[in-house]
C-alpha cells in the first residue's frame, strides 16, 4: 500500500473569490505601484493636510468656466500653474489637486505604449490615497470614529 501525499491548498489572501488569479495579482501589482509612489512623495514632501474642496455649495470647475472651448493640453496647463500657485500660497484643496491630476491624464496620449499616461494615472491614484490617509489622520486626532463601510457591487447606483 503506497501513502497518498495529502492534497495542499494554497490560500492567497485578498483575492477576490472566482476571479482568476492573474487579474488578482494584475491588481496587487498596481496597488504596489500606487504605494511606492505615495510612500516616495511623503518621504519627499512628508504627509500633506488640505482643506476638501468639495461639499454641496462648491462649484468644483468654476475657475476653468472661461475655458469652456480649450483643449486637454490647454486645461491641463491652465490649471497646473493655478494649482501650484494655490499649492505655493498654501490655498490649495485636496479637489484641487485632484482636478490637476485629472487634467493631466486628459491630454495624454491614449495608446498603450504611452507610459506617461500610466504615470499621470497612477499620480492620481496617488493623490486619492493621500487624500484619504489626511481624513483618517484628521479623524484620528479628531477623535472620530471611522464612518461604517457598506459592501457596493458594480450594480448600485448613487
Amino acid at each position: 500500500m503506497t501513502k497518498r501525499k495529502p492534497e495542499v491548498t494554497v490560500q492567497v489572501p485578498n483575492v477576490d473569490r472566482g476571479r482568476p488569479l492573474r487579474e488578482s495579482l494584475d491588481t496587487v501589482s498596481v496597488a504596489n505601484r500606487v504605494t511606492r509612489e505615495v510612500g516616495a512623495q511623503e518621504r519627499r514632501r512628508g504627509l500633506k493636510s488640505w482643506p476638501e474642496g468639495t461639499g454641496p455649495t462648491v462649484h468644483p470647475i468654476a475657475p476653468l468656466a472661461g475655458w469652456v472651448n480649450a483643449d486637454a493640453s490647454e486645461l491641463r496647463d491652465i490649471w497646473r500653474a493655478e494649482a501650484d500657485t494655490l499649492e505655493a500660497n498654501q490655498a490649495v484643496t485636496w479637489w484641487d489637486l485632484l482636478l490637476k491630476e485629472v487634467l493631466e491624464v486628459a491630454a495624454e496620449d491614449p495608446s498603450l505604449e504611452n507610459q506617461d499616461l500610466d504615470t499621470e494615472l497612477t499620480q492620481v491614484a496617488v493623490v486619492c490615497v493621500s487624500w484619504l490617509k489626511d481624513r483618517a489622520k484628521r479623524r484620528a486626532a479628531a477623535g472620530t470614529p471611522e464612518p461604517e463601510r457598506r459592501a457596493r457591487t458594480s450594480g448600485d447606483q448613487e
